[in-house]
């Protein structure tokens, strides 16, 4: 007899709880928007600066759920360049769709086996799009600087206020 009353206690409790909860799921966290859970960023800008007193190449893949949208070599000039040296910062062309998901950026220095990965979902924040630069620091590393939802962002129109 004790038995049926607490299992009946536990099943309407857990449905109560199940009735509280249900929508919570999935909302918010990185790499989503707030607004249906499933829902991932768009890569909007992806930028590449020298700061070196040397000219560079950047090796660059961009991959979008596991499936490679871009991938390119840019040529940048030094920090410092004269009026025939290549710019020293770029913004990388945009060959990938409005599609939203889970972005991957690849980035490696020529001559350099190793580089840096940008896993957009382990970033901190919940924006429509993201802006990334990678910035080549002197010793060879990469910074990165992130936006959410910068200026151009075509979900929800960015407004570029939050640089970190």
């Amino acid at each position: 007899m004790g038995d049926s009353i607490s299992r009946r206690a536990v099943l309407a409790a857990s449905a109560a709880g199940a009735s509280a909860l249900a929508g919570c799921g999935g909302q918010g966290g990185n790499g989503g928007n707030g607004g249906g859970g499933d829902d991932a960023p768009l890569l909007s800008t992806l930028r590449l600066a020298n700061s070196t007193d040397q000219a560079l190449t950047v090796h660059l893949v961009v991959e979008r759920n596991d499936d490679f949208v871009h991938w390119s070599t840019q040529r940048l000039g030094p920090q410092n360049g004269g009026a025939d040296a290549a710019p020293a910062e770029t913004t990388v062309e945009r060959t990938w769709s409005d599609d939203t998901g889970e972005f991957v950026i690849n980035a490696r220095l020529d001559q350099r086996s190793e580089g840096r990965t940008v896993d957009l979902s382990e970033l901190s924040g919940d924006p429509n799009c993201w802006g990334i630069e990678l910035e080549v620091t002197r010793n060879g590393d990469f910074n990165v600087w992130t936006t959410e939802d910068p200026e151009g962002c075509p979900i929800g129109g960015g407004n570029g206020n939050n640089e970190s």
